[in-house]
């Protein structure tokens, strides 16, 4: 017995079992939701109140009558100086994304089971759905246009306060280092990744504590002779051995709290061509950035990963099946709704690893 066509249902139980197939591991290697943290959103399309960089940081309006660090001075019997802080609003909007396979009754009884069949085609439809995000994500971030290395004062090609959240766009420039990362004996990533800090201190007067990159950027990193030298003078000995040249390890180097690796590919081939061509879902270069931490809107950071869920949407996405009699086939819907939304534009994007 199925439903009528048309009526969907809740598969909750295909969704139980997804762990437990090989394309599991090509999404255990996904970042998306690591750079930009998820945050469920009560609406699909909102507003929510900001606070500008400017307004967050600046002194209190009395500074400037008062000698340097006593703009709160009370003088007895007066009143305390009161300071509004000022808020924008900001617009978001989710999108829904999902994807369908089909499992003809058919063919299904030539497998093991019905439920394996079903399973499977469930698995394979939410990996082509999650490639999707973590390719949207990847764009959004790794834009050449994105992030500005001299101004602060404009996001999204317009003028702007500086802190005005912005869901994802391009804006105007960025620049790269001087030795590319490939060059493993003449490269300074420390050097660079320092930089990159120091620039987004001068713009937002916050140091960032991450950086995204592929895999193999990863392994530049692990082979450049600079990286090595300093990994060795903590402690690895005369020589450095690839087990020694872990993430953690190049991040103590790095002086960076969070090193996010994308190691996920897809196939770079056009659908149409019958050949598979392995790509990086992530670029090559370097993007080094604030991390939000936490799923408070209000937290300094590059921003986050909105998700909706009240029509029924999960994390990862949503399985459904309905049946087309016409067809004997059994459609397995998986689905969820989001949005990357950049906060501020809090970053430095390094081009040159190549």
């Amino acid at each position: 017995m199925f439903p009528t066509t048309g009526t969907e249902r809740a598969r909750q139980d295909i969704a139980e079992v997804f762990a437990q197939y090989d394309l599991s591991s090509n999404m255990e290697k996904m970042i998306a939701t690591d750079v930009l943290p998820l945050r469920n959103v009560q609406l699909a399309h909102g507003t929510y109140p900001v606070i500008p960089l400017k307004q967050l940081m600046r002194t209190p309006s009395a500074a400037g009558a008062a000698p340097e660090g006593y703009a709160a001075r009370r003088a007895p019997r007066s009143a305390y100086l009161r300071d509004d802080l000022g808020f924008e609003s900001a617009a978001y909007t989710t999108e829904e994304h999902g994807l369908e396979g089909t499992v003809d009754q058919n063919e299904a009884a030539h497998y093991q089971s019905h439920f394996e069949h079903e399973a499977t085609t469930a698995q394979w439809t939410l990996h082509r759905l999650m490639i999707q995000r973590e390719i949207r994500t990847a764009r959004a971030l790794f834009d050449t246009t994105l992030f500005l290395p001299t101004t602060q004062d404009t996001f999204d090609g317009q003028s702007q306060p500086a802190g005005t959240y912005r869901e994802a766009a391009s804006g105007n420039a960025v620049a790269g280092n001087a030795v590319p990362w490939s060059d493993f004996a003449n490269a300074n990533p420390i050097r660079d990744i320092f930089v990159a800090k120091s620039k987004i201190f001068d713009r937002f007067g916050i140091y960032p504590d991450s950086i995204v990159i592929n895999e193999e950027t990863a392994r530049f990193l692990r082979r450049n002779e600079i990286v090595r030298q300093h990994i060795m003078a903590l402690g690895a000995g005369s020589t450095a051995n690839q087990g020694d040249l872990t993430m953690s390890a190049i991040a103590q180097v790095l002086d960076i709290q969070n090193i996010s690796v994308g190691k996920a590919v897809m196939d770079g081939n056009n659908p149409n061509n019958p050949s598979f061509q392995a790509d990086h879902i992530w670029g090559n270069g370097c993007l080094v950035y604030k991390k939000i931490s936490s799923g408070d809107i209000r937290e300094i950071g590059l921003g986050h990963t909105l998700s909706w869920t009240a029509d029924g949407s999960k994390v990862p996405a949503m399985v459904e099946d309905y049946y087309e009699p016409q067809t004997r086939t059994q459609i397995i819907r998986v689905r969820h709704q989001d949005r990357q939304l950049l906060k501020y534009p809090i970053g430095e994007f390094i081009t040159g690893t190549l």
